[in-house]
């Protein structure tokens, strides 16, 4: 069985898997790493001042690791590559391609000549009003980008197959193994973060996050405390080492470095749980179960448990991958699936195989079939006598094409209104779930730290959404009366009703009295103001 090579240039490391091509359930024969230049690749495109040091380095791990297969697939995540999901009509499987290109402006309303396109369909309706149509995403690579992996697979001696993008690529390799379960499968590389949602195989949702687990690998870096002098010591300290959960043991230093260092991780996991969250308020009774960590940055030590924390859902490394047969630990799986996934893909920006069967089967028509069409059309034009019609079609022609061409402008820009109002829409009520009614409470603790007397003493102090209930001591009924009243005129505060007050003889442990008159001790319920409005759905 034929070999290829699968590979992700990342920041700073290009993974390699070695399978077999084409086989109904390949193997999987070894996964490496080679440790490259940062920065030699950036969004997806090669750096051309780091190109040639680039090759040598691969080069020579190549050798390094004896490899002799010469046929490569790259997978690639960009936000160059722009990628929509679309309901498409229900039309024939074999259909479908010829409707995307159709509609292919309206999809993305960009001139499309300089991008090449793919899809993948990921469900076909089965029920409802929308039984028989087809979800698909549609990708589109620039030409250019396909070309330079073209020339850089060259330079290193090889064979490019296919260039497929990230996204697809998680998918094809986990969709076998998500029955019933919802599950979100999270996969974290250095600059880049993929959530991918699925069903029943079915990809029900996609997104992505420009940043990883790179800045916190730097952070670890530029921390003292940590006493590593490489990124890539860095890195390898995260995955063995707890960098960022704070314990009663840690000295001073230490402290403060993990706090750094959670800071960063911390807005990781809370941008995945707010897309898990925009899901399940959106997916029709369809709710995440589970989610599973892959990629690169998926073992750092303490991951896992704070974004099951943030996403109060259970959290686990991957650990299986069906679709292939492998000897893989978990760890070296969940850091290359995305490479066995190009391996398991027919359809990519330089390959895509149900285009190659089209092709091949519009070749294979019969040479007397052939024949008859040319005798056909020879006869036919010869029987033309008069080519004026022809002539008054062709600038009629002319004249649309100008037409279209005059106000192609404004088409473009309505298209732009309509995705910007969408996206405008999508972030507001994204931004509506940040929003919390307890936010209130900075403007309360403000306020009470200005104008309660210095003499109250708070012995309790809790705070929900919309209220606080705060026990508090005076000297005297008047000063009690005094400072309910302060409250009272809080502009952060809505309302302010008394729960008790007692008359209470300070004690101390062997029961004598400390005070030479009873103090007064009061607890109130102050509501706040609430500072947002609900979100409109």
């Amino acid at each position: 069985m034929a070999k290829v090579l699968c590979a992700e240039i990342g920041h700073s490391v290009m993974k390699i898997c070695e399978m077999e091509y084409k086989a109904k359930n390949p193997k999987v024969y070894r996964c490496f790493e080679i440790p490259i230049p940062e920065g030699s690749c950036v969004d997806g495109y090669f750096n051309p001042d780091r190109q040639k040091k680039l090759v040598a380095t691969v080069k020579k791990g190549l050798a390094k690791n004896r490899v002799r297969t010469k046929k490569i697939i790259f997978t690639v995540f960009s936000g160059k590559i722009i990628n929509r999901e679309v309901l498409l009509p229900a039309v024939r499987i074999n259909a479908i391609d010829s409707v995307i290109q159709t509609n292919i402006s309206d999809y993305f309303p960009v001139d499309m000549s300089d991008y090449n396109v793919t899809y993948t369909l990921t469900n076909t309706i089965e029920k409802g009003k929308d039984a028989g149509k087809h979800k698909v995403l549609i990708m589109a690579a620039e030409n250019a980008m396909v070309q330079q992996y073209r020339d850089f697979a060259e330079s290193l001696g090889l064979t490019l197959i296919n260039l497929c993008y990230g996204g697809d690529s998680i998918y094809r390799a986990v969709k076998q193994d998500v029955s019933e379960d919802c599950r979100a499968i999270v996969t974290i590389e250095e600059q880049h973060t993929i959530i991918t949602i699925v069903k029943e195989g079915k990809l029900l949702l996609q997104r992505s996050i420009n940043y990883g687990v790179g800045e916190a690998v730097s952070e670890i870096l530029n921390q003292s405390c940590f006493d590593v002098l490489s990124y890539e010591k860095a890195w390898n300290l995260a995955k063995e080492y707890n960098c960022f959960y704070r314990t009663s043991e840690d000295a001073p230093n230490l402290l403060e470095g993990k706090r750094a260092v959670e800071g960063i991780l911390k807005s990781l996991a809370g941008s995945i749980a707010r897309i898990i969250d925009y899901f399940n308020s959106h997916a029709d009774g369809k709710v995440v179960q589970e989610l599973v960590l892959a990629g690169s940055g998926a073992g750092f030590v303490g991951l896992d448990a704070m974004i099951a924390e943030e996403t109060e859902r259970e959290c686990s490394l991957l650990s299986v991958v069906s679709s292939v047969r492998h000897r893989s630990n978990k760890e070296t799986l969940s850091t290359f699936v995305t490479c066995i996934g190009a391996g398991l893909s027919t359809i990519g920006f330089a390959y895509d195989e149900r285009k190659e069967k089209e092709k091949r089967k519009n070749n294979y028509i019969p040479a007397t079939v052939l024949l008859v069409i040319f005798f056909g059309v020879a006869i036919a034009a010869m029987a033309i006598n008069a080519l004026t019609p022809y002539r008054e079609a062709q600038d009629e022609k002319q004249a649309l094409l100008k037409e279209i061409a005059n106000y192609g402008k404004a088409e473009t820009l309505y298209y732009e209104y309509v995705n910007t109002d969408a996206l405008f829409k999508e972030l507001a009520l994204a931004d509506s779930y940040t929003k919390h009614t307890n936010d209130a409470l900075l403007n309360f603790l403000e306020e009470l730290e200005k104008k309660l007397p210095k003499d109250a003493i708070v012995y309790e102090f809790s705070s929900d959404d919309s209220q606080a209930v705060i026990t508090m001591q005076v000297t005297d009924k008047e000063k009690a009366a005094g400072v309910i009243d302060t409250l009272r005129g809080f502009e952060s505060l809505m309302n302010v009703s008394v729960s008790s007050i007692l008359e209470e003889w300070l004690e101390d442990s062997e029961g004598n009295y400390v005070s030479e008159r009873p103090v007064i001790r009061f607890t109130v319920i102050c509501k706040y103001y609430p500072l947002y409005e609900k979100a409109e759905e």
